[in-house]
């Protein structure tokens, strides 16, 4: 499982680029599961949200298995968009 890395800010102004790479990720590795490396996030707004739920739907799609490794501040992120349940069952 090759892990895709977020840098320390996921804000609307990064969603395209981020969004681009990790559907290249995918691409790259396909048939992998995903990892995606949250850790280093500092700053993150609703983009990061809606990229992270559609690259989950994406990996069940095609039966892979998708492992998310949160900072503290996408942890909170995913808790107040009413996420944290499904976040937690993402952690390795």
């Amino acid at each position: 499982m090759a892990p895709f890395s977020l840098g320390s800010t996921c804000t609307l102004s990064q969603a395209e680029t981020i969004q681009a790479a990790l559907s290249e990720h995918l691409l790259d590795h396909a048939g992998e599961g995903l990892l995606v490396d949250a850790s280093a996030v500092e700053e993150a707004d609703i983009s990061l949200v809606q990229i992270l739920v559609s690259a989950g739907r994406t990996a069940a799609s095609r039966h892979l298995a998708m492992t998310l490794e949160p900072s503290p501040t996408v942890s909170a992120l995913l808790a107040r968009a009413g996420l944290g349940d499904w976040a937690a069952s993402l952690r390795a």
